[in-house]
């Protein structure tokens, strides 16, 4: 069968106006019959069943119609759930706009997530979808509009922005496109995305690679970013600095041909090779002297790696001060002569070798006379010139297997290598010497416009002898030397075992230690320290020593024959008892000054007593002092002993709150390595190095490596002995916060120094109120 009569078939099946035309002219018919008289039984009834036949075919076609009607509506139905399930699938916001796309028509559920807004609110409120927009977008989003429906464009987006019921405003993107109605008019549609979250987070991004970006440009290190194929990804100015390498030649360099130029700055015959990491944490040299230290590095994400960083640094500065400060460990910074530490090791190692081959040796121990006089007269600069000038006689006099060495002040040692020969030859050899170096420097001095002349006073001994040890030779020297001071000075004296005068002129000064502690002629002098303002901020205790004949006598002329005399444990107890109840008399007495701290000064002696940090409990509880404010100065040779003995009494002490510094820090022979497993606070530099910084460039890069050290280490810094205004200045540019010398202050006694905090507070008062002075200690 054709179409066309498939067609005819259903046409004649369904067609209700052909079954009306058959109805109405069955009853034309039967009309004409009738006006005719022709109408009978058998022909109406032939019409009935006429008229039967097509209601029948019409209740068909009806019922018909109806399902079709009922099962297009189903479908509708379904289509719509289909519809409406598949947008609240989305996460964006789909809706339908009315022709002219000022009021919505429908808008999915999750509008709320980005309104704050029910679909219910924008059907109730006709004008909420265009005032919801934000009014300067809304021209945008009428003008993206006009496109679909005037210009009939398929689709066009819109960026704009709207008002969240929470008064915040959210970013939207808004992807439109017309839909055809039923009744053939294109209506404005599209889904709404919110990229509000999205943007913060790219603006985070982009503040975090700009913060990264400033961090890279600010660091000292040159930082080189690869890829894993070992492209250049970034890079900082430093490392082309370092590198001496323009930002338009590395732009077009990868990480190999980058690596060729840089082997041809390298002294070392060694490569560096893309394949190897042999210039992973490695110190490379260049030609022209300076040292790099290179890192290279894996960055990774959990396992994955995403490139390599290779970080680099010119430490030629470092080296030179670290040298310099290796140097300075052994040396004495002022005269270049071996020190103390160099002298010990020198002298011990003679030793050895005289009592393994039979050998002698001889020592003589000098002292300037009257050096003090010229000191304190003419002052430092004059004094520091004259010893240095001293040393350089001193070393002219030897031969270049012999050693000079200065042990502090104006006392200097000379070492007189080993001779194969009798005692008597060596006596007179020593002998010979010391006559040469009393003449030697007797000669006058021309020093900053003065004629300065000095004398010596030196003893001498020979080893091996009585004493086997280093310290013993010294101090049988020492005790030569004061003989020779006795005897007039300028002159010389050999040790003998049997000098009893000396041993007796000690005897006689160790009664008056005993008898200084029964009649109180021990007092206690104040030091103070000040911050960068000028303010104080603590006092170190100073001992001193009022005799009845000498006078005042200072703590170092003392002191060791009070540790040599087992008297330094009742001595320093007294300084421990005298020093907490001073801090407890300015806490009760002296509140206004803020937390002004004390200090205290202890030697080896005292400290390696078993009970040391009991003791010091003891006596800020007894006083009921504040251990937060109490400070415990430590050379850094007391610090080279025993680690886990001296971690033990210091943390004891932490524990309380009681501070730790190290004093002459410089000077000693700790390493860092030791410093930073103690419980420090505070470094305080040495009055050799502050007195020097003005006029010696190395002395600088010691002292600011020093500073810099102590930084990284969380340590405070105070400078010793500062003297002049530049001194101040230059140590404050360089981080110091707090100074101690006679710029500021001499030391005073516990009347002046009241008087002096009073004063202080008296004028902090008036115009600017009391402040802490313990902050940032």
């Amino acid at each position: 069968m054709d179409d066309r009569c498939m067609t005819d078939e259903f046409e004649e099946k369904i067609n209700p106006f052909r079954i009306l035309d058959q109805l109405d002219a069955s009853v034309d018919e039967l009309d004409s019959l009738l006006s005719l008289g022709e109408f009978n039984a058998l022909q109406l009834k032939r019409h009935q069943q006429i008229e039967s036949d097509c209601r029948e075919r019409l209740q068909a076609q009806l019922d018909e119609e109806r399902s079709s009607r009922e099962e297009m509506e189903k479908s509708l139905k379904e289509r719509e759930c289909l519809f409406r399930k598949l947008v609240r699938t989305i996460s964006e916001v789909f809706w339908i706009a009315t022709s002219d796309g000022k009021t919505l028509s429908y808008i999915s559920d999750n509008c709320e997530e980005v309104w704050g807004r029910t679909s219910r609110d924008f059907y109730q409120n006709k004008d909420l979808w265009l005032d919801s927009i934000v009014e300067q977008d809304r021209e945008k989003c009428s003008a993206a509009i006009r496109a679909l429906l005037e210009e009939g464009l398929d689709s066009s987006i819109a960026e704009i922005r709207i008002t969240h019921t929470d008064s915040c405003q959210r970013d939207l993107i808004c992807r439109m496109f017309a839909v055809l109605g039923r009744d053939g008019i294109r209506y404005p549609a599209g889904v709404i995305e919110d990229v509000t979250q999205s943007r913060l987070q790219d603006t985070e991004l982009l503040q975090t690679i700009s913060l990264l970006r400033a961090t890279l440009d600010s660091t000292t290190d040159g930082i080189l970013v690869l890829d894993t194929a070992g492209d250049v990804v970034d890079y900082n100015s430093q490392f082309t600095e370092i590198w001496s390498i323009t930002p338009e030649v590395i732009d077009n360099m990868n990480f190999q041909h980058l690596l060729e130029h840089i082997n041809e700055q390298l002294q070392t015959t060694e490569s560096l090779s893309i394949n190897d990491d042999s210039f992973a944490d490695k110190v490379l040299l260049t030609k022209s002297g300076r040292h790099i230290e290179c890192s290279l590095r894996s960055q990774k994400l959990g396992e994955k790696i995403y490139g390599m960083l290779w970080s680099c640094r010119d430490i030629t500065g470092q080296m030179k001060a670290q040298k310099l400060i290796q140097y300075q460990a052994s040396y004495d910074q002022l005269t270049s002569l071996p020190n103390r530490r160099l002298l010990q090791e020198r002298l011990e190692l003679s030793i050895s070798r005289c009592k393994r081959y039979g050998r002698i040796g001889a020592l003589l121990f000098l002292d300037l006379d009257n050096f003090k006089t010229i000191n304190d007269t003419l002052g430092h600069p004059v004094g520091d010139d004259l010893l240095s000038e001293a040393a350089n006689r001193l070393k002219n006099s030897l031969r270049q297997e012999d050693t000079a060495a200065r042990l502090g002040g104006d006392e200097f040692v000379l070492l007189l290598s080993e001779f194969e020969a009798p005692r008597e030859q060596v006596s007179a050899q020593a002998n010979s010497v010391a006559e040469k170096v009393l003449e030697t420097l007797t000669r006058p001095y021309e020093i900053q416009g003065h004629r300065l002349y000095v004398t010596a006073s030196i003893g001498i001994t020979l080893f091996p002898g009585e004493g086997d040890t280093a310290s013993e030779v010294l101090k049988q020297a020492d005790t030569a030397m004061y003989r020779a001071k006795e005897a007039g000075r300028n002159t010389f004296r050999f040790y003998f075992a049997n000098m009893q005068e000396a041993t007796q002129a000690r005897l006689y000064l160790q009664n008056d230690l005993h008898r200084a502690l029964e009649n109180e002629e021990f007092h206690l002098f104040w030091l103070p320290l000040f911050d960068l303002a000028g303010k104080v901020v603590g006092a170190e205790a100073l001992l001193r020593w009022l005799h009845p004949e000498r006078g005042w006598i200072l703590q170092d002329q003392f002191i060791r024959l009070a540790e040599e005399s087992g008297l330094m444990r009742t001595l320093g107890d007294w300084v421990l008892n005298r020093a907490t109840g001073f801090l407890k008399t300015l806490e009760d007495e002296m509140p206004q000054a803020g937390s002004v701290y004390v200090a205290v000064n202890i030697g080896l002696h005292q400290f390696q007593q078993v009970d040391f940090a009991s003791r010091v409990i003891h006596f800020i509880n007894t006083n009921s002092a504040n251990p937060a404010r109490f400070v415990i100065e430590l050379r850094e040779d007391i610090l080279v002993g025993n680690l886990e003995i001296i971690q033990e009494k210091m943390y004891e002490l932490k524990r309380l709150g009681v501070r730790f510094s190290i004093d002459d820090f410089g000077t000693g022979l700790s390493s860092l390595a030791h410093l930073k497993k103690l419980p420090l606070d505070e470094v305080k530099i040495d009055r050799s190095f502050i007195n020097d910084i003005i006029r010696d460039p190395q002395t600088v890069d010691i002292v600011e490596a020093m500073i810099s050290m102590a930084g990284k280490l969380g340590l405070g810094v105070v400078a010793e002995g500062v003297e002049t205004h530049k001194e101040r200045e230059f140590l404050s540019k360089k981080g110091c916060k707090r100074f101690q010398g006679i710029f500021y202050c001499e030391p005073l006694s516990t009347d002046e120094f009241w008087e002096f905090l009073l004063d202080q507070v008296q004028d902090d008062l008036k115009p600017h109120g009391m402040q802490s002075t313990f902050d940032g200690f």
